[in-house]
């Protein structure tokens, strides 16, 4: 598994799409990287719109728990890639309207990945993750 931490900013996501896209070359799976970078991406914009929406605003956060974690795991034929942050609030799909600019990063999550899902962390927090075959 490698993880790095990520900054709480929309930004984060360029970022978070480009240390992605280096590991998976690295492992020999650059063939996953563009369904990767589009699913770490939606992943790293919610995680900033929606998971810190309810953390308090004075948190201490030391060097070992930061607020926002990247983590890609490879297991024998697949990559799961997963973001924490520090809601307690499952992630929910919602119908995208006609005219609006969010509400489809969900499913573009589902439509991409072979599985995806959230699941909470003990103390406090969730990881909400994508399974791709590799």
């Amino acid at each position: 598994m490698t993880s790095r931490a990520l900054s709480p900013v929309p930004e984060e996501a360029r970022t978070a799409r480009q240390f992605v896209r280096e590991l998976l070359t690295c492992w020999g799976l650059s063939y996953l990287s563009d369904d990767a970078e589009l699913i770490i991406a939606e992943l790293v914009g919610n995680a900033v719109r929606h998971g810190l929406r309810t953390m308090a605003p004075v948190i201490s956060f030391g060097a070992d728990s930061p607020v926002l974690r990247l983590c890609l795991l490879r297991r024998i034929g697949e990559v799961m890639l997963a973001v924490t942050d520090p809601s307690d609030e499952a992630p929910t799909p919602k119908p995208p309207s006609a005219t609006g600019e969010s509400g489809r990063g969900l499913q573009i999550v589902g439509a991409l990945s072979y599985v995806w899902g959230w699941s909470p962390i003990e103390g406090h927090g969730k990881a909400v993750w994508a399974v791709l075959r590799s």
